[in-house]
């Protein structure tokens, strides 16, 4: 998932809700993991489906496809109506987000070019806890 695709889905998050964009979901940590698994889902019931990034427990979900154009005016009311009702909170998280997206395609940069799978999987589970040591220490101050 490209880093504009990203950040529309998770502006769309805020404006849909955690009712409906997170809660009662599976979570996934693994981005990839959770492509592949709505890929799988995609097929078995004959609907598209997709893995989104979530807004509220910053996790990966997956959900029915939203269509681009759907998606895009569902993030354009998150600048309109909700920056307001957050007081920026929304705003400050969606920086952090697209920091810690920054941060995780240069760490996999680093991590496809090592040769040994075993220690490629090694520094990809390293990369994924230090995303949510980050998150962690960030909730902390917000």
């Amino acid at each position: 998932m490209n880093k504009e695709l990203y950040n529309l889905h998770i502006k769309a998050g805020w404006v849909c809700g955690s009712e409906l964009t997170c809660n009662g979901k599976v979570d996934y940590q693994n981005p990839e993991k959770a492509e592949l698994f709505a890929e799988e889902l995609s097929l078995k019931h004959n609907k598209k489906m997709e893995a989104y990034p979530c807004s509220f427990c910053h996790n990966w979900h997956i959900g029915d496809k939203i269509e681009d154009l759907e998606l895009k005016q569902l993030a354009y009311c998150f600048d309109d109506e909700l920056y307001p009702i957050f007081n920026g909170e929304a705003k400050v998280n969606i920086l952090f987000e697209e920091l810690l997206y920054d941060f995780y395609i240069e760490s996999l940069t680093n991590i496809y070019e090592c040769w040994d799978e075993k220690e490629r999987e090694e520094l990809f589970e390293c990369v994924l806890t230090q995303i949510q040591e980050y998150r962690n220490r960030f909730q902390n101050i917000f």
